[in-house]
């Protein structure tokens, strides 16, 4: 018998910290394909094979009731269990930090390096962000540190920079696009953005650069000193202090995950207090990129539940929180975690480390030999409906199931394992 095709339109995509709204995927029950609107990421994700793998303990398959059985078991006798991957949707990230208060685990995310620079500086010095929808309506100046955007988000220059901006005094204008960091990520972005200005500079070299630039901001005309490497930029950082001194509403936008790991919150920091001068003389504002396997979605919820970003601990009973301690690769590299609980509910990744594992992803033969306790889990988005937030954290959008599938989701399992604590 034909399975009748069906055409869902205005879906959002779950792989990426946009999660743009606006695809048309076409799916007969079993399997989907975007036909409109998607981006590499988006195409990869939604045809994704639907499985169906069952459940393994040691890779074997087992019955879901063995597989739970087997989990509860592993975790009862672990004296520092850690939550960790929490790719998945709101449900999820609420079901994992039920399972951790109840086991006393440590929690972070995929992404929490990433996540946790941004935390950082936001604790330390407070920030003006903006939104997605303001930077696409009213942002005629937007300057790019150290990313191109696409690359951590496929369709940003598409659906926020390319669009002249609506409001305000420029409404109707092309923006001015500038963007600071390595030449060869400029390469695409001067494809994609003929007019964009590009200011080449190595990555250990940002920090001196803004320094100059907030300089140069503040009026100052005295000679500069700069590193050997910056040397005959002057003359564009000066044009750019003057764009950004003059502009009605400039956006400073950078991806933490693409920044020197050492240098991350620092630089963040400085953009972050650029902007806050900037507001005494026009608007300005910046924007976070990435954001996606669920990343901003787990840091609120996770905010929502214990009053702190991510990488706490409940180990003393209740949320302990400290963003250096509590990271995967320090509790994996000390030893420290004796077991853990990997959730990718949007890509079969596999884990980290080779401490006991109970991983939920979506169906793959290799992770159900890698781990311990394996669950095949469906995709949020793809499989089943759900709620995550965009990488601006002001927007959480429906996920809509467009493909049959029986597996359970994450939340499902994660909430029989506390059940069976």
């Amino acid at each position: 018998m034909t399975q009748t095709s069906s055409t869902f339109k205005d879906v959002t995509c779950p792989f990426c910290g946009l999660l743009c709204d606006d695809l048309t995927v076409q799916s007969d029950g079993k399997k989907a394909q975007v036909v409109r609107n998607g981006c590499t990421w988006a195409t990869a994700g939604f045809s994704q094979p639907p499985g169906p793998v069952s459940a393994c303990s040691k890779g074997r398959p087992c019955t879901l009731d063995q597989a739970i059985q087997r989990a509860v078991q592993l975790l009862h006798s672990a004296g520092q269990p850690l939550i960790a991957g929490l790719a998945t949707d709101a449900a999820g990230c609420r079901a994992a930090m039920a399972l951790a208060e109840k086991i006393g685990a440590a929690v972070d995310h995929l992404h929490g390096n990433a996540l946790s620079s941004n935390s950082l500086v936001m604790q330390r010095r407070g920030w003006i962000m903006t939104t997605l929808t303001e930077v696409r309506n009213r942002a005629d100046l937007v300057v790019l540190f150290g990313t191109d955007g696409d690359s951590v988000n496929p369709r940003f220059i598409e659906r926020c920079l390319r669009p002249k901006p609506g409001m305000g005094r420029d409404a109707g204008r092309a923006r001015k696009v500038v963007y600071i960091g390595e030449a060869a990520q400029a390469r695409y972005l001067r494809r994609a953005l003929p007019a964009v200005q590009v200011i080449s500079c190595r990555r250990q070299d940002l920090l001196d650069l803004l320094g100059t630039l907030r300089t140069l901001i503040h009026g100052y005309s005295g000679k500069l000193p700069l590193p050997r490497s910056l040397a005959g930029k002057l003359p564009a950082v000066k044009k750019l202090a003057e764009l950004l001194r003059s502009a009605n509403y400039s956006v400073c936008a950078w991806a933490p995950g693409q920044l020197l790991p050492e240098q991350a919150d620092i630089v963040i920091e400085s953009i972050c207090g650029m902007v806050a001068e900037l507001n005494t003389v026009t608007r300005a504002a910046g924007l976070a990129l990435g954001g996606s396997d669920g990343a901003v979605t787990a840091m609120n919820v996770c905010a929502w539940q214990t009053g702190y970003p991510l990488r706490v601990n409940f180990t003393a009973g209740g949320p302990g929180y400290n963003p250096s301690r509590n990271a995967t690769e320090v509790l994996l590299q000390r030893g420290e975690a004796d077991a853990l609980v990997w959730i990718s509910t949007f890509h079969p990744l596999p884990p980290p480390g080779t401490q006991p594992s109970i991983v939920l992803a979506p169906p793959s033969r290799r992770l159900a030999g890698l781990a311990d306790v394996y669950f095949p889990v469906s995709i949020p988005g793809v499989d089943t409906g759900g709620t995550m937030f965009r990488l601006d954290s002001v927007v959480g959008l429906p996920l809509r199931q467009v493909r049959n599938n029986s597996l359970p989701t994450a939340a499902e399992i994660l909430n029989r394992i506390t059940g069976g604590m």
